[in-house]
């Protein structure tokens, strides 16, 4: 005859093996789900994975209110938190107001800075006021711009408000872009554009 206590025994083993497998197996999982999602506390304040900045371009000067036949510096700077192959500045800005003084050295209307390696365009239409700048990193690598990509001195002419503004429309090809290195990507997301008000000396 069969024993059916010694078969009762064995299921309850069994049953108890499963059991004791899956709660193995779900502590497992829970702790390495922790680890995966683990913060680091140091003192105060929580370690955690850093966020990528988006790229941008901003229109800086000294100074905002101004006199007639003053000169004011704007300097471009440019910012991103990943590698480009090179940025592509478009300033418009009031030519019946504002007047661009070359830069001493290269005649040219932008002084310009060290992001970059090469300058290959840096032009200016003084009748529709558009100044045009581009800069390219070498070949072998890119570039992490943090700083002034170049500036542009005006002299004022008129009395009144005006603004130097960036050529920007998100998604657009044929304006300001700062492209990434390898994809070819514009990650220029965001602009700074600068107000002027120049008043009576």
């Amino acid at each position: 005859m069969i024993d059916l206590s010694k078969i009762k025994q064995i299921n309850k083993k069994i049953i108890y093996a499963v059991v004791v497998f899956i709660i193995i197996f779900e502590l497992v999982w829970a702790w390495q789900t922790l680890q995966k999602s683990k913060v680091v506390l140091v003192g105060n304040t929580a370690s955690v994975p850093v966020q990528t900045e988006p790229a941008v371009i901003s229109l800086i000067s000294p100074k905002t209110d101004l006199e007639v036949g003053e000169k004011i510096t704007v300097a471009i700077n440019i910012t991103s938190s990943k590698l480009t192959d090179g940025a592509d500045i478009i300033i418009f800005y009031d030519p019946k107001v504002l007047t661009v003084m070359p830069d001493a050295q290269s005649g040219k209307p932008v002084t310009l800075g060290t992001l970059y390696v090469e300058y290959p365009l840096n032009s200016v239409d003084e009748k529709n006021g558009r100044i045009a700048v581009s800069g390219l990193a070498s070949a072998q690598a890119g570039v992490i711009p943090k700083g002034i990509f170049g500036s542009i001195v005006f002299q004022v002419k008129v009395v009144g408000p005006t603004k130097v503004s960036l050529d920007f429309t998100p998604g657009s090809t044929i304006d300001c872009n700062v492209i990434e290195t390898k994809t070819a990507r514009d990650l220029l997301s965001l602009v700074n554009n600068l107000e002027l008000n120049v008043m009576k000396n």
